[in-house]
């Protein structure tokens, strides 16, 4: 896919492969698997709801402005250093759109591998593992004379996730005269891990030479490191049934106990859910052609929730330098060890 946007300079292309394949090992033994491979890229990504979209300043520009007399947005004979605006606190938008750029590469990569085993008649198993994996690179690159950097800009961010899921249910199912039973149960393992890291000019600071976008071009003492990673782990068992009675009445149930590697002990939570549905019309006999449903339902549901990853205890974070000197510091919210899910 070759997307030009609406805005000038501004773009999306998109690179996919989607790849499926079976395979009936025996008459009630398969295996299948889905894989996607895909690269999302921009030159230069639009802006949002923020101070360098063109957009944004395309209208605050006054109406007796001819936006198209700011296409030439460089002075003339300083070029890359001075820009013409219509006022000295409001960007010129064809500047912004040409020279304040936002660059990425998305590398993703996702799919399953899954077998399913008829093991009677009435009893199935089913075995998956999924996976879901990208790699990000955002580059931004400012030029001279954006207000909010005048000395210009640069900055890299490189950010990596991983998910993966292992998961089963096995299924049971029978006609029972006038009785259908469904129940299921199963398991999952859910795994995530984070990170990234960021390297830019600190604000204002600028580079020493307008115009080249390096790490080698920011004076070490106007460098901003940072970085950041998580993990998190979910076990999981649940279960549901459904019982039916005459295609007219349907009981389910259903439960599932949770354990979070982000609670106290990977403290466990269980939510439950039951409901009763009635097909009125099959009760009564109801056979008009006007109405060809009339159902009653009613249900009890339970939620839980884990937490975010590291809101147990203190940890450091880059607060800065103080002249040469980088400091950390902690959180500025209490937290609680002894958090308990949400119920």
């Amino acid at each position: 896919m070759r997307n030009r946007g609406i805005v000038p300079n501004s773009d999306l292309f998109r690179n996919t492969l989607n790849i499926n394949s079976s395979l009936k090992v025996t008459n009630n033994f398969r295996l299948s698997t889905n894989i996607d491979f895909s690269r999302n890229r921009s030159n230069n990504r639009p802006a949002g709801e923020r101070g360098a979209n063109p957009l944004q300043w395309a209208y605050a520009i006054s109406p007796s402005t001819d936006i198209m007399d700011l296409k030439n947005y460089w002075v003339p004979g300083q070029e890359g250093l001075a820009v013409v605006s219509p006022h000295p606190s409001v960007d010129n938008p064809w500047f912004l759109a040409y020279e304040v750029n936002n660059s990425f590469v998305r590398d993703r990569v996702y799919g399953n591998l899954k077998a399913d085993w008829d093991i009677t008649r009435d009893l199935s198993l089913m075995l998956r593992y999924g996976l879901d994996n990208f790699n990000e690179k955002r580059e931004t690159k400012m030029a001279n004379g954006y207000t909010n950097d005048p000395r210009g800009a640069y900055g890299i961010i490189n950010i990596q996730n991983f998910e993966s899921n292992a998961d089963f249910l096995l299924t049971y199912k029978k006609e029972l005269n006038a009785f259908h039973l469904s129940v299921s149960a199963g398991g999952n393992a859910r795994y995530v891990n984070g990170s990234s890291t960021t390297t830019s000019t600190k604000n204002g600071t600028g580079l020493i030479v307008p115009g080249v976008y390096t790490i080698q071009n920011i004076l070490p003492a106007n460098l901003n490191y940072g970085s950041s990673r998580f993990q998190k782990g979910v076990n999981s068992l649940y279960g549901m049934a459904t019982l039916g009675f005459k295609d007219m009445i349907y009981v389910d149930v259903t439960g599932r106990n949770d354990w979070s590697s982000t609670l106290p002990n990977a403290d466990p939570y269980f939510y439950p859910s039951a409901s009763l549905s009635l097909l009125v019309n099959e009760m009564l006999g109801v056979t008009s052609e006007t109405i060809n449903l009339i159902k009653l339902r009613g249900g009890y549901a339970q939620a839980g929730n884990d937490a975010s990853p590291y809101m147990l205890y203190s940890v450091l974070g880059n607060a800065g330098t103080w002249g040469d000197v980088p400091r950390l510091s902690t959180s500025g919210t209490l937290l609680n060890e002894n958090l308990k899910p949400e119920s």
